[in-house]
C-alpha cells in the first residue's frame, strides 16, 4: 500500500532523526529514545554483546519496540537481540 503525501509528512513530522558521531553517543541516544518512544529504528552496527544486552534490557523494561539494523558482515557477531528469519 502506498502512503498518501499527507501520511508521509505526518510520519516524518513525528520522527526524530539523529546522527551521533560516536558509538557511545549512538548507544546513549537509543537508550534515551526507548524511554520516550513507542518504536525506535537504529543503526546497530559495531555494538558489543554487552551494549546489545543493555538495549535488550531497556526494551524489556519499556513498552517500546526496537529495530536494530546491522550490516550483513556482522551477522556472525554475538548479540543479545532476538531475531526473526
Amino acid at each position: 500500500p502506498k502512503l498518501s503525501p499527507q501520511s508521509e509528512l505526518s510520519i516524518l513530522g513525528r520522527s526524530l532523526l539523529i546522527n551521533p558521531e560516536s558509538r557511545g553517543a549512538r548507544l546513549w541516544s537509543i537508550l534515551e529514545a526507548l524511554k520516550h518512544s513507542s518504536a525506535v529504528i537504529a543503526d546497530g552496527s559495531r555494538f558489543s554483546f554487552q551494549e546489545s544486552r543493555r538495549l535488550h534490557l531497556r526494551v524489556a523494561e519499556s513498552s517500546s519496540i526496537l529495530f536494530l539494523i546491522r550490516p550483513p558482515w556482522e551477522s556472525a557477531l554475538q548479540s543479545s537481540a532476538h531475531t526473526r528469519g
